[in-house]
């Protein structure tokens, strides 16, 4: 997670989810994105000059900057405008050493395997699964990039692990703040946020007030097809705009 001296020399954004924190519903929802999704972003040079805005997979605007804050901001950048210009207000970004972290926090997580993408290491669609150390870079990293859209059941399972935690995250954070995030702390080698203590404090405050279900848990709807080069996911724009009316604006 170090900054790169140059940049378009970061790693892609494999997986992206807006976390909505609703002080006025007291809720939390979670809107993830396909990777694949053809947005504009803003490309750099080498030297950090903005190139200006072109339209690519969303996961390469990370890529674009210097795996630092700049990368960070074009990511939210993207989102927001992708989103009709709602501002996204912080970040966390996590590399994959980051799984075993959780497992180190949460420790076992039993899941309901969503689909049989995985199923010739035993896991069919439908079993119950106990997610640990040793299977939980499989169950939310794993993919056959020789399969057109392999990432859409990625990401189904990736709601599937998202959704068995979160409520252990949300009564962690609600029963010993302070200690929840010594435990962050601990894993700052494999993390970047723009989250401070005192914002973090403020945030557990409103969760400890939330709720969140399993629906409460949204995947842009749309459709993937096979461009030039890539996978080129386009979101449904009405029901994109629908779904963004509902989450971030009340009824007159």
């Amino acid at each position: 997670m170090k900054k790169n001296e140059t940049f378009v020399a970061a790693p892609r954004a494999d997986s992206i989810q807006l976390i909505v924190m609703d002080g006025y519903k007291k809720k939390i929802s979670i809107i993830a994105i396909n990777r694949n999704t053809i947005c504009k972003i803003h490309r750099y040079s080498r030297h950090g000059y903005d190139l200006g805005e072109f339209k690519d997979q969303l996961c390469l605007a990370y890529a674009y900057g210097e795996n630092g804050e700049i990368s960070s901001k074009n990511v939210c950048n993207a989102v927001s405008k992708l989103l009709y210009g709602v501002p996204i207000n912080d970040y966390v970004v996590c590399n994959r050493s980051s799984l075993l972290e959780l497992c180190n926090v949460l420790g076992n997580v039993t899941v309901t395997v969503p689909n049989d993408d995985l199923v010739e290491y035993g896991y069919h669609k439908g079993d119950r699964l106990d997610i640990d150390s040793s299977n939980i870079n499989l169950f939310v990293r794993t993919r056959d990039t020789g399969k057109d859209f392999s990432n859409v059941g990625r990401m189904q399972r990736q709601k599937a692990y998202i959704n068995a935690t979160i409520g252990t995250i949300m009564d962690m954070v609600k029963s010993d703040p302070k200690g929840t995030w010594e435990k962050i702390e601990n894993a700052e080698y494999c993390m970047n946020t723009s989250i401070t203590r005192n914002r973090y404090l403020d945030l557990s405050n409103l969760v400890s007030k939330a709720s969140y279900t399993d629906g409460d848990y949204y995947v842009l709807d749309g459709k993937t097809i096979m461009g030039t080069f890539w996978e080129e996911f386009y979101p449904d724009e009405e029901m994109l705009l629908e779904k963004v009316i509902d989450t971030f604006y009340l009824p007159q």
